[in-house]
Formats: structure tokens, sequence, C-alpha cells
């Protein structure tokens, strides 16, 4: 699931921002938390991205491509997205 955020991230962030990805991960009562911050500079993005999780749906076999936010949001129990106060989206 990490992997897949943070490909998403890499693709679709404002890498002239910062280019910097920052990841966080934590283990409590038997739960593991993902979080990802995308220093991306579109007022848009968090809603765009949380529209794109809510309608994720697996492509046609024959793609090669397009599973990632199906996968990340078939296999966790929840996604939130939010926007960050400073610019940028984070996913957890």
């Amino acid at each position: 699931m990490v992997s897949e955020l943070v490909q998403n991230a890499v693709e679709h962030g404002d890498k002239a921002r910062s280019g910097r990805i920052r990841i966080k991960l934590a283990v409590a009562d038997g739960s593991v938390r993902i979080e990802v911050q995308d220093p991306t500079s579109d007022p848009d993005a968090a809603r765009c991205l949380a529209e794109a999780f809510s309608r994720a749906t697996a492509p046609p076999a024959e793609e090669e491509r397009g599973r990632g936010l199906f996968l990340v949001s078939t296999l966790l129990d929840r996604v939130e997205v939010e926007p960050l106060p400073v610019g940028g989206v984070l996913v957890r």
C-alpha cells in the first residue's frame, strides 16, 4: 500500500514545490497507520484525489496501469484525504 500511495504522489505531485514526499508509518492496537504527504500546490488536489478514491474501480484486465487507487481503497479499512494548511495533500 505504501508503494502505491508513494507512486501516486510521485506521478501526480508538484515536484517544483519541494520534491519531497513524507511517509509516516505507525503500529498501534493491532493496526497499521500509513500517511503520505504530497507537496502539490494545486488547491483542488485533495478534493480530486478523494473523489478518485471514491470511484476507483478495477481497470480492464488488458490495461497495464490504473490499479493503484483501486487496490488501496479495496484493501485498506479506511482512506482519508485532506489538504495540508501549507499546501499539499495528506493521505492516511
